[in-house]
């Protein structure tokens, strides 16, 4: 595996075509937890993701071309605040490391102009 300095990371804005593969994403991602609090019910949870997809403006990150996760970040009392990270499985078990992702998530940032993140 490459060094994760070596990786090339970039985000893009999550297009439509994304949907099925960024909620199954989010499925794998937070479905356990979400049964252990309330239960998961399938229909009900992909209503409440197609809202939220529809009025969140998403990020996908790829990793040398490959989506690997998706990223939300929100504008609230002109601070930058992170509203949701998720990452795919092959993601999670490589060794990228954390200044890899945060290095992404500050190039998110720069082109804003915002010097501060609330996460």
């Amino acid at each position: 595996m490459a060094h994760p300095e070596a990786l090339r990371w970039s985000l893009r804005p999550a297009e439509q075509a994304d949907f099925d593969w960024a909620y199954e994403l989010h499925k794998a991602a937070l479905g356990e937890y979400v049964e252990r609090t309330w239960g998961w019910e399938e229909e009900a949870q992909r209503t409440m993701f197609a809202d939220a997809f529809g009025r969140q403006s998403r990020q996908v990150i790829e990793v040398d071309g490959q989506a690997v996760g998706v990223l939300v970040v929100d504008e609230r009392s002109g601070e930058l605040y992170l509203g949701l990270t998720s990452c795919s499985r092959h993601g999670r078990e490589e060794d990228w490391g954390p200044t890899s992702f945060g290095a992404c998530c500050a190039e998110h940032v720069k082109p804003n102009g915002r010097s501060r993140c609330m996460c």
